[in-house]
């Protein structure tokens, strides 16, 4: 009799298939989902680590612009105070035709009027008078203020005695102005600096008090200032400024995030605390990560990968199910699987090189920085020419000083931006080991002498050959060992300085030893970021920018030369760039004769900015040349337009108003002269593509702000040798 039950021996297998088929899919299922939660974690940690390094930099930017702008307002001064110095008496006239040169409101935002305040004797002796006599307001209210004794206000009265017994700018704590317009008070801070009688001999207090005439001012707003300053990112960090000379009820000047509601961050916000001195004052800025630092494209990257880790986890369990039942479905799976691997893959990659192209934030250099700072230039120039007495230098000096700083400081940024943005290929050719040598020698010598120290610069030993040469950029190389010496002349206090080379197999070693401070072991490794530097908590400009070994990093990759640091603190250190031996010779180029530039030629400009165009236009006319000021190319041709001469030579902005650009408008002038007049162009565009153009139009190249001796150089040399322009 037939049951019709299994045989026994069917049902432990049966059992066993079946727990394997859920088993092993469930297994599979947990891996994949461990894996997708370690991607996603890294990822997430990556995103915090980019945040940190974006918000850091926005930390930056925000206390240099702000920096940089107070300075601007500085030189506003500086230059008001050189017109008084300049003339001696300046009528009202004068005054007004000056200021409005400036382009306040254009050129310096934030700034609401400059004035100036004349010191008179009052009715108590020991009190003397300061009415506002000239006063030029970007809104034209304001005038209220004429005659205002600007002694009355105990806030006014100490800042300005503050410039006056330093002779330097001060800036004054939160005042009341009257605004004729609103019919209310507003509250605004004050900017002063002294004025003095004209050849007058300054030599302490005592002078200074004896000698005053006035003081020149600026009144500014901190909110327009600083929400000027933070423009389109105000949504991504805020910038409190507090001044911590005030009373804390009313240390707050600043404050952009005052009135923001609502809004949350993915990640954890963040803020930084830094403090500058401003006219006398210490202010401290606080800038605050807010939620839109982060982009949402980025958040949703690490979606995407846990969405699609989930997908890939589901699909990848079903697979093995079917697998684990037919050949055919496993198949089939598979494929299906291959596919959405490939898609996360190309999704994957798409968004690490969007990611990737943030870092290039300096291959363009901002065109407005550059053109008041190249009018300051020019200007400094102008007023160095013309007052060479030593009143006036003791206040050129610094004013040169300063604009040189800030100079420095942008093409440091330049030489990043070029080389990060790869707008520099490297030329290798013979270089003589002994004129590198030589070239250091003489730039470096004297300056690291006068400040006590000694420097030694030694050729190859073991009998090197005396025209041992190396492969290699000169150009490039001697950009590398100039910062590595400036570097170890910054940061050596006593002893000295040894500059020398080693040959080993084919290489050259040349070294750089210093017995300055010494490096960490553990710090080794960050002296080559940007802005990171040891024992300079104050960013003392005398110990450099902190770019100089950032770009030596950068310089030696494109080179591939490696550079290898070695230290011992307290001791000294030795950096070491590593450089091939060549048996070719270089060329022997014939030392060209500085041409006598011709001072009597008509020179056209053209510049947008009426600023930087009346500056040039200074400058020409000190040199002893004729300027030809225009704004655009139509106008240029309407002046040339009947003129017997014809200009020879044209100085060319490469951004104008409009499509047409700077080489757009030479080729206009030269097509309608039907003469190829020598042409130079001035652009902040790091843009291969620029120089390309300009080479092709056949006109000199020069990056703003351009050194007014630099261009002189090249007027004289365009002038004497017009036939060297390209056709």
């Amino acid at each position: 009799m037939t049951t019709g039950r299994r045989p026994a021996s069917t049902a432990p297998w049966f059992r066993s298939w079946g727990m394997l088929g859920y088993a092993i899919p469930l297994l599979v299922l947990a891996a994949t989902l461990a894996v997708t939660y370690q991607l996603w974690q890294q990822e997430w940690r990556n995103i915090e680590r980019e945040t940190r390094t974006n918000f850091d930099f926005r930390t930056r930017e925000a206390i240099v612009r702000i920096e940089q702008r107070m300075r601007s307002y500085e030189q506003v001064l500086h230059a008001t105070d050189g017109l008084f110095q300049a003339a001696g008496k300046v009528g009202p006239d004068e005054f007004h035709g000056f200021i409005d040169n400036l382009q306040l409101k254009s050129n310096y935002p934030g700034i609401q009027e400059v004035g100036y305040c004349a010191l008179e004797p009052g009715l108590n002796p020991r009190r003397p008078r300061c009415p506002v006599v000239y006063l030029e307001s970007v809104t034209g209210a304001g005038q209220k203020a004429m005659g205002y004794d600007n002694f009355a206000d105990v806030v006014r009265r100490d800042a300005m005695q503050l410039a006056r017994d330093t002779g330097k700018v001060a800036i004054s704590n939160k005042v009341k102005l009257l605004d004729e317009d609103a019919g209310a008070a507003q509250t605004g801070m004050r900017m002063y600096l002294p004025v003095y009688r004209k050849g007058a001999v300054i030599l302490g207090a005592g002078d200074r008090r004896a000698n005053l005439t006035g003081w020149v001012y600026a009144t500014f707003d901190l909110d327009t200032l600083t929400e000027s300053l933070i423009g389109p990112r105000g949504a991504e960090v805020a910038v409190e400024v507090v001044d911590d000379a005030t009373l804390p009820e009313g240390s707050e000047l600043f404050d952009s995030d005052r009135d923001r509601v609502g809004g949350e961050s993915a990640v954890r916000l963040l803020n930084d605390s830094r403090s500058i001195d401003i006219g006398g004052y210490t202010w401290t800025i606080t800038v605050r990560s807010l939620p839109d630092l982060v982009s949402p494209l980025v958040i949703g990257k690490t979606r995407l990968i846990a969405n699609a880790g989930i997908g890939a986890a589901i699909g990848l369990s079903f697979f093995t199910w079917f697998f684990m039942r037919g050949r055919s479905r496993a198949l089939l799976s598979a494929q299906k699987l291959i596919e959405r691997d490939a898609m996360l893959t190309a999704a994957t990659a798409q968004a690490e090189a969007a990611n990737a192209s943030k870092g290039r934030f300096l291959a363009a250099v901002s065109h407005d920085l550059r053109q008041p700072l190249q009018s300051l230039l020019l200007l400094t120039s102008v007023l160095k020419r013309r007052h060479g007495d030593a009143a006036s230098t003791a206040i050129i000096k610094p004013m040169e000083a300063s604009i040189f700083a800030l100079k420095e400081l942008l093409d440091s940024l330049l030489d990043l931006s070029k080389l990060d943005a790869g707008a520099i290929a490297p030329n290798p050719q013979p270089v003589l080991l002994a004129d590198l040598l030589e070239r250091l020698d003489n730039e470096f010598r004297t300056q690291i002498e006068i400040k006590g120290l000694r420097l030694r610069v030694r050729a190859p030993r073991r009998r090197a050959p005396a025209n041992a040469a190396v492969l290699t950029d000169p150009a490039l190389v001697m950009a590398i060992l100039r910062n590595l010496l400036s570097n170890a002349a910054n940061h050596t206090r006593s002893g000295g300085i040894l500059v020398g080379c080693r040959l080993r197999a084919g290489l050259a070693l040349i070294q750089v030893w210093d017995t300055g401070a010494g490096i960490p072991a553990a710090e080794l490794d960050n002296i080559f970021e940007e802005y990171y530097q040891l024992n300079n908590p104050g960013r003392d400009r005398a110990l450099g920018l902190g770019l100089g070994l950032a770009i030596v990093e950068r310089i030696s990759r494109l080179l591939g030369h490696p550079v290898r640091v070695r230290s011992r603190y307290g001791k000294g250190s030795v950096f070491e760039v590593e450089v091939g031996l060549t048996a070719a010779m270089p060329a022997s180029p014939a030392l060209p004769q500085a041409p006598a530039a011709s001072h009597a030629a008509a020179i056209l400009v053209l510049d947008d900015d009426p600023t930087v165009l009346q500056s040039t236009g200074l400058f020409l006319r000190q040199l002893g040349y004729q300027p030809l000021l225009a704004g655009s190319a139509q106008k240029a041709l309407a002046i040339l337009q009947g003129r017997a001469q014809l200009p020879q030579a044209i100085l060319a902005d490469y951004r104008l108003n409009g499509v047409q650009t700077g080489v757009d408008a030479i080729r206009a002038i030269r097509a309608e002269l039907r003469s190829v007049v020598p042409a130079i162009l001035l652009t902040g565009d790091l843009r291969p593509e620029v120089l390309e153009e300009a080479r092709l139009a056949g006109c000199d190249l020069l990056h703003k702000p351009v050194d007014p001796e630099k261009l002189d150089a090249l007027l004289g040399r365009l002038l004497d040798h017009p036939s060297d322009v390209l056709e």
